[in-house]
């Protein structure tokens, strides 16, 4: 029994730190009606991204968060309200709650934007928009802006195309108030360095979510080199139980006798009595050299009792 429960831990111990992932940190940088929200995870995880009205969140597989990441709350971000989380089952949880007084004000669903970068650890990406398709010339500024920070300058001048689209359509129609929200917009610029660190551009184009998104990194999982630590403690477990296990056989299990079951009544030291005993103990199971020792004689006089 005891040795099956030691294997049982070593077992646990083996396998959850080969399956499980750490969530290191959290951190976000604001652009008005865009936030740039970046997870730190110790490897690539298997996760999912669920969208609802007033909130997404990252369903990790066998994600463990770091104790030193907080819960945070936002009071003047136009686009997130919280960061909280939740350990589920084999599921860690980050939910992310959104800003639903700013986007009633525009009318518009938000939109999330996914991108993944791989390194000495994994960054998962979500740039978080308050609108999903930008229509006024404030809101397309602020696309451009955002776009031009983090490195995609196409993006960028697409959208200020729109903006001068609609500045002439302004003009002709004479109606000055959409173009009097550019005069009132002014996005400072960040520059990428400040947003993620150890990056100086963005070379991958974000990927859109669906309400659904599954990441298979299994693979990339195993074979990291974290993993490759993992496994060397695996074996070093492996080697240990198995040296207890051979210690543990190593002691000889000796048949328990009643009290007075080899007895003489006539003495304890006689030759007659300790033949008989020989016997008994012999026929109990004792191996020759514990009846020696048990009877305080030569195993010589044993084996020579027992062929007699």
């Amino acid at each position: 029994m005891k040795i099956k429960l030691v294997m049982s831990l070593c077992l646990l111990m083996i396998i959850f730190p080969l399956i499980s992932v750490q969530f290191n940190n959290i951190y976000h940088k604001n652009y008005g009606g865009i936030d740039r929200v970046v997870l730190v995870f110790s490897e690539r995880p298997v996760y999912s991204l669920l969208e609802y009205e007033d909130y997404f969140q990252v369903e990790v597989d066998y994600g463990v968060k770091d104790p030193t990441v907080k819960e945070e709350y936002f009071t003047d971000n136009q686009v997130l309200r919280s960061f909280r989380y939740l350990q589920y089952d084999e599921k860690l949880i980050i939910k992310i709650n959104l800003n639903e007084n700013s986007r009633m004000s525009t009318g518009s669903d938000y939109k999330v934007e996914v991108l993944e970068l791989s390194g000495s650890v994994f960054k998962l990406v979500l740039d978080v928009f308050n609108t999903s398709t930008p229509k006024t010339i404030k809101e397309h500024q602020e696309y451009a802006d955002f776009y031009k920070s983090v490195g995609y300058n196409e993006k960028a001048e697409m959208h200020l195309n729109h903006i001068e689209r609609l500045k002439s359509v302004s003009e002709d129609s004479g109606s000055p108030a959409i173009v009097e929200e550019v005069t009132e917009t002014v996005v400072e610029e960040k520059p990428v360095e400040d947003i993620q660190p150890q990056q100086t551009k963005v070379e991958q184009e974000p990927e859109a979510t669906g309400v659904q998104k599954s990441v298979p990194g299994i693979t990339e999982f195993f074979i990291s080199i974290s993993i490759k630590t993992w496994i060397l403690i695996m074996i070093i477990l492996v080697i240990l139980v198995a040296l207890l296990i051979v210690f543990l056989n190593r002691q000889p299990s000796k048949p328990k006798l009643k009290k007075g079951q080899y007895r003489s009544t006539q003495g304890f030291g006689s030759d007659e009595f300790r033949r008989k005993m020989v016997f008994k103990m012999a026929e109990s199971g004792w191996e020759e050299e514990a009846i020696a020792k048990e009877l305080n004689i030569r195993i010589e006089e044993v084996q020579k009792i027992l062929k007699s």
